[in-house]
């Protein structure tokens, strides 16, 4: 992937990195956030995005976000002086994901996009939702790469134990914020305080299929710009038929006319191998509802 190397500070003074490729055209530029342990570099697919889209007059950035990689040691410039706090994956807040989106978007349009959209691959998708929510009018378009059921996953794994997981969260939690969970509570490492705020429902439960009110009220009522969704049939991160979830969001939805989806056939979570194919259906979108 072909870029300049950029970086913002939070307000919490967090310095984090992106990689902006740019286009010949500053009308529209996409911003990335990955999903839960990723970084803003490594998915094969970002070199195909950034490609496709600069073709077609599109910057693409691709960020940094606190829950990079499984530990991350981030930069705080404090009284001249620089010091790392650690985070990542195992340890970030949910709803801190606004204070790594934001900075990044007013960047945009102070480089002078008059249109900025946010893709969100898998819990990315997660938390360019919840943004959108929370901090509305930001942004023009959302792409939702491989949108996961996070709480019914957790459900569906936990195989009666969720309710009791949360208690257990909530009990380490008063004692130390940074004690890991038991390795059965979650499909990966994880602090107490980052899975309880997980499992708070309506901040993450916008994917959760069978639940279309949860869906509502977590952020899909919300929507009110053009959104492309994808989905891979192969190990995807829903417990649903991907048709049963397409039906879900357009009943969550306040305007299921703005909603676009994509099914990428015999793809993974990750469009291992179908990386082109993906670029290629979100730049035709683009260009349908962006003249991009």
């Amino acid at each position: 992937m072909k870029g300049e190397l950029i970086s913002i500070t939070t307000k919490d003074g967090l310095i984090m990195q992106g990689i902006y490729c740019k286009s010949n055209c500053k009308k529209t530029i996409i911003i990335h956030v990955h999903g839960s342990y990723g970084n803003f570099y490594e998915n094969f697919f970002l070199e195909e995005m950034s490609n496709k889209f600069n073709e077609t007059g599109v910057s693409f950035l691709s960020i940094r976000t606190r829950g990079s990689d499984y530990y991350s040691d981030f930069k705080i410039l404090n009284n001249k002086e620089y010091k790392s706090k650690r985070i990542g994956g195992i340890r970030e807040i949910f709803q801190e994901c606004t204070l790594d989106i934001e900075p990044w978007i007013l960047l945009a349009k102070k480089k002078g996009y008059h249109k900025v959209l946010l893709q969100g691959h898998s819990l990315g998708a997660m938390k360019i939702v919840y943004f959108n929510k929370n901090i509305e009018g930001n942004v023009d378009g959302l792409i939702l790469l491989s949108p996961p059921d996070s709480i019914g996953l957790q459900k569906k794994d936990n195989a009666g134990r969720y309710e009791e997981y949360k208690e257990k969260a909530l009990e380490l939690l008063q004692k130390d914020n940074l004690q890991l969970m038991p390795k059965e509570a979650y499909f990966e490492s994880i602090t107490c305080e980052s899975f309880y705020n997980m499992l708070k429902e309506n901040d993450t439960g916008m994917f959760t299929y069978q639940d279309v009110e949860l869906m509502k009220k977590a952020g899909i009522n919300s929507i009110n710009i053009p959104t492309f969704i994808s989905f891979a049939t192969i190990n995807e991160a829903i417990i649903n038929p991907i048709e049963y979830c397409i039906s879900s969001f357009k009943k969550s939805s306040h305007d299921s006319s703005l909603l676009h989806f994509e099914i990428i056939e015999n793809a993974n979570h990750n469009y291992h191998f179908k990386e082109d194919i993906l670029a290629e259906e979100i730049s035709n979108w683009l260009i349908e509802k962006y003249n991009s």
